[in-house]
């Protein structure tokens, strides 16, 4: 195999990796190229390199470095995402608040939050007795004392 041929089928394997990649999921949402992606990519231009002109230690260096500043980025992004969670719950805590009723999507639920509860990354809030999802919260209402 030539030279040239290898460096094609090179090409063609890391473009079919990453129009792959870049396929919506089943799910019809738009991908994102992801850590598992990400390294199924790299491992596909590895699997597939000119054994000729292999990728030099600097440029998979940096890809490695790109791969877990991904990684990082993405648990932090999780993470800020879990702490506005469990601050927006406690913040309620002894506000006025309108929620929609989960059992009836046209009614809603009026009143004071006694308290909140984080379990992992949901929080509840606790009105008039009863636990609702933050994500039933419709507004959230001046008090006056």
């Amino acid at each position: 195999m030539s030279v040239t041929t290898a460096s094609q089928i090179t090409d063609a394997a890391i473009y079919t990796a990453q129009m792959q990649a870049a396929q919506p999921k089943a799910t019809g949402a738009a991908s994102k190229l992801g850590s598992q992606e990400f390294l199924n990519l790299m491992m596909k231009q590895l699997q597939y390199q000119d054994p000729m002109e292999p990728v030099s230690n600097t440029e998979f260096i940096a890809q490695q470095a790109q791969f877990t500043q991904l990684s990082t980025t993405q648990e932090m992004n999780s993470n800020i995402a879990s702490n506005n969670t469990v601050s927006q719950a406690l913040s309620l805590v002894g506000k006025n608040v309108t929620l929609i009723d989960p059992n009836d999507f046209t009614k809603t639920i009026t009143g004071n939050v006694t308290s909140s509860t984080i379990n992992g990354k949901s929080s509840t809030i606790n009105v008039n007795g009863n636990d609702y999802a933050l994500t039933a919260l419709k507004s959230v209402n001046a008090t006056t004392n």
